[in-house]
């Protein structure tokens, strides 16, 4: 099923669907949201990511949590990685199949790799951007996890791994979800 697909068939259940954190796809989410906003006591934001954007990501998190007047309530099916984890964490609600998945790890940059002659100098430029937008990100998940910014450091360095994936138990004891979903 191709995304426009998957996009009309929460739609017409009456949900928004979250796929890869990227600017258009975001851009239709908080459409959306804002379109199924209008008559309903909360909207459900169906959520199956492996992430992307982290501006974006941010983006998303921060319409929900701001701008947005309807709670949103997320059920996770299958993926939520990276930076849809911003968008699920500004959920009121928030659960997850119990075969579900979640990555949290220090945001990557990506990095511009031509040679240019000012390459080296723009090093210097592209780490403090990076170690900008990991601050924020540290602030954030210490913020809506409850957690002290060393701990949540810690988890971060975790999700860069291998075995970076979380289970649905290890997200609901952190705080990531609410509940699992019993099939």
């Amino acid at each position: 099923m191709d995304h426009a697909s998957l996009r009309d068939f929460y739609l017409a259940r009456g949900e928004a669907f979250l796929g890869p954190i990227e600017g258009n796809h975001v851009n239709e989410v908080i459409a959306d949201l804002i379109m199924l906003g209008k008559d309903r006591e909360n909207i459900t934001l169906v959520i199956s990511s492996p992430g992307g954007i982290t501006s974006d990501g941010f983006r998303l998190a921060s319409f929900i949590e701001q701008e947005l007047k309807t709670p949103v309530v997320a059920r996770v099916w299958d993926l939520c990685c990276s930076a849809a984890t911003y968008a699920l964490l500004c959920c009121a609600q928030r659960s997850a199949h119990p075969e579900a998945r979640f990555v949290l790890h220090r945001q990557t940059t990506g990095i511009e790799l031509r040679y240019s002659g000012d390459f080296r100098s723009r090093i210097k430029e592209w780490q403090r951007d990076a170690d900008n937008v990991h601050k924020k990100q540290v602030r954030f998940y210490s913020r809506k996890l409850g957690l002290p910014k060393k701990k949540v450091e810690k988890i971060l360095l975790q999700g860069m791994g291998f075995d970076a994936e979380m289970s649905a138990k290890k997200a609901l004891k952190l705080g990531l979800i609410t509940e699992i979903i019993k099939p």
